[in-house]
């Protein structure tokens, strides 16, 4: 057995030494026994309804079955065989189910309730007051899932005599509910996806650094397409005349049969890993996000769709895993999922439209290390956006990649913009440093940053953040420090607090103090 969690009134149970639970219950009920009435080494709790889960996400229960709260229909009640229930049983429903694994459960007096790996709630037993969320009157002797939160995950469930609550957060890396503006306002869009039909055609900018991060789909399909407009000419000088409108966007027909609002729904999935649509529109996105290999979404326009069932969206040709949706992850990972794919574009080559160049040190003559970078990506940071934009003297005289080579594969190349970035190390910002607040801006995930920094590197990336106003990353740096302070030596004690003094970390420069006076010896 794995985690054991129950809540009803007046239970106390007692831990016991090695990870067991021993308290009491009704005898009568065969809250504690597993079968017999006399002393037991079985966990138990004293109430109606003992639950355990298993670490497979599995629900036990055992105990009072008067109101459906074992979720097994309309068998096995107190009055039927009032025996069942003297042995542990496994709830099979959600155990037959393999996209559904319970990681917790908690119970009222009659009626219980799970929390799934990702992040729903589902509920069964009796319906007093309302107490299934369900928004009916009537009891429920299978489990169901609650609806009404929303797009929040929940991350824990409580239950009292005759009410539940449950913790959330919101749905999707939030960090990544930043790339909505990108979307949004279409700066140094490279793609345009011709949707809405016949009827009402519309044309819906992107850049190619998310979309192609995030799908597998479209960056396959990108792939071709680029292809076929290098192998036909005629297609591509339409392309290059259409393209005008559009600032050289790179057109996507592929799409055409999509509703605008389904095809912008995907966009914002890609963009922010949350579900932003209307809910009559969340089957017909489910189906479209099952036709482009959208697991995650899927399963997300699965969960929140109320009135479809699990089996009415296409068959599970998108399972994975063995035979498991890659899309049922924990709903923690999310933020790490999105990172983790954001993380394959951070100075790649591939679709970039800025180069920086770091000079190299003692190097003659003058060379430079070569950073490419994503226009639309670093626009995100104001220090960025009007670099780009033109407000500064590099963005000004930022030399224009030429194109060289023949035939169509020199024309389909794309402009790369070189600005040298003389001032950054003379700033106090290191290489790595730098390379490091890309890696935030791309992934907004400080665990993929944090492990392979030192606190030397660590104190250039505050510099960095702060520089280039990223508050939030300074902010963690400088937590970062402060929890390093305890393992670090008077000398190193001193040349933090000098750094933190000499740039405004007060958090920093104050526990610097304190643990330094707490390392120095006694003044007699």
């Amino acid at each position: 057995m794995g985690s054991w969690m129950t809540t009803t009134r007046s239970r106390d149970p007692a831990c016991a030494s090695r990870g067991g639970l021993v308290c009491s219950g009704s005898w009568a009920r065969g809250s504690i026994s597993p079968g017999s009435r006399r002393r037991s080494s079985w966990p138990a709790l004293q109430c109606p309804l003992p639950l355990a889960v298993t670490d497979d996400g599995k629900v036990y229960s055992w105990g009072h079955s008067e109101y459906g709260q074992h979720g097994a229909g309309e068998t096995f009640y107190d009055l039927q065989q009032h025996a069942h229930y003297f042995f542990p049983r496994v709830q099979q429903a959600l155990a037959d189910d393999p996209r559904i694994k319970v990681v917790s459960a908690s119970c009222s007096s009659h009626s219980t309730f799970a929390l799934t790996r990702d992040g729903s709630v589902m509920s069964w037993g009796w319906n007093a007051f309302g107490v299934l969320g369900n928004g009916k009157y009537q009891h429920s002797v299978h489990p169901q899932r609650v609806f009404g939160l929303k797009d929040n995950v929940v991350v824990a469930v409580g239950a009292g005599s005759n009410h539940c609550a449950v913790a959330v957060r919101p749905r999707g890396a939030h960090y990544s509910l930043s790339y909505d503006r990108v979307l949004a306002n279409g700066d140094f869009a490279d793609l345009v996806f011709i949707v809405g039909g016949p009827t009402k055609v519309e044309r819906i900018k992107a850049h190619r650094v998310v979309v192609c991060a995030r799908s597998n789909y479209i960056r396959g399909l990108l792939r071709v397409l680029d292809t076929v407009a290098k192998t036909n000419q005629e297609a591509r000088a339409v392309e290059d005349n259409d393209s005008k409108s559009d600032q050289g966007c790179f057109e996507v027909n592929e799409f055409q049969d999509v509703d605008a609002q389904v095809f912008r729904a995907f966009l914002t999935f890609l963009y922010t890993n949350r579900l932003d649509v209307v809910s009559h529109k969340r089957k017909v996105l489910g189906q479209f996000a099952s036709r482009v290999c959208c697991d995650t979404l899927v399963v997300q326009c699965l969960d929140t769709w109320r009135k479809e069932r699990l089996a009415s969206l296409p068959p599970p040709s998108f399972r994975r895993r063995e035979q498991c949706l890659t899309g049922t992850e924990p709903a923690s990972s999310e933020a790490q999922q999105f990172g983790e794919d954001m993380k394959s574009k951070v100075l790649s080559e591939e679709d970039a439209d800025v180069v920086f160049l770091w000079p190299v040190e003692d190097a003659e003559p003058e060379a430079f290390e070569r950073l490419p970078a994503h226009k639309a990506v670093l626009s995100q940071v104001e220090y960025f956006r009007t670099m780009f934009m033109g407000g500064f003297s590099e963005g000004k005289t930022a030399q224009e990649g030429a194109s060289s080579g023949k035939g169509s594969e020199a024309s389909t190349r794309r402009a790369v913009h070189e600005i040298p970035l003389h001032y950054m190390h003379r700033d106090g910002v290191s290489l790595e440093a730098f390379k490091g607040l890309l890696l935030w801006i791309y992934t907004g995930c400080f665990e993929l940053l944090s492990a392979r920094l030192e606190p030397s590197d660590m104190m250039d990336l505050y510099v960095g953040a702060s520089l280039l106003g990223l508050t939030v990353l300074a902010s963690r740096c400088e937590l970062q420090l402060v929890e390093l302070l305890p393992r670090l030596d008077i000398d190193s004690l001193r040349a933090c607090e000098d750094f933190a003094d000499r740039y405004d970390a007060r958090r920093l420069l104050t526990m610097s103090q304190q643990v330094l006076l707490k390392q120095l010896p006694p003044v007699c």
